[in-house]
């Protein structure tokens, strides 16, 4: 998983959470997460989806559901532990969230 994909989906949380349940649009998302276009949403959806993090309805719009508890709130190690613990990363992918985790928190390598 990467940096964007759990901005993602710590925003799809916070939308649904401030707009009765409603799933955001892509362009929702799009400002909400400073990405710039649509095949980009769509790229970290499907990913999201295939970690199984969330679901959505085919061909309808602002579909989505987050899977299980509540990811938002926690931090970059507890999202990445929790897709560890699902056997959701591949070894490249686990390498890559490590690395990506010890230079957002400044630590080096």
């Amino acid at each position: 998983m990467t940096a964007a994909q759990r901005e993602l989906l710590r925003f799809i949380e916070r939308y649904q959470a401030s707009h009765d349940g409603m799933s955001p649009s892509f362009d929702d998302m799009m400002i909400g997460t400073g990405v710039t276009s649509r095949g980009a949403v769509s790229v970290s959806l499907k990913r999201l989806e295939e970690h199984g993090l969330i679901s959505r309805e085919p061909h309808r719009a602002r579909r989505i559901t987050v899977l299980g508890a509540s990811l938002a709130g926690i931090s970059d190690e507890q999202l990445i532990d929790e897709v560890r613990r699902r056997g959701l990363l591949s070894s490249s992918e686990d390498r890559s969230m490590k690395e990506a985790v010890d230079i957002g928190s400044g630590r080096a390598r």
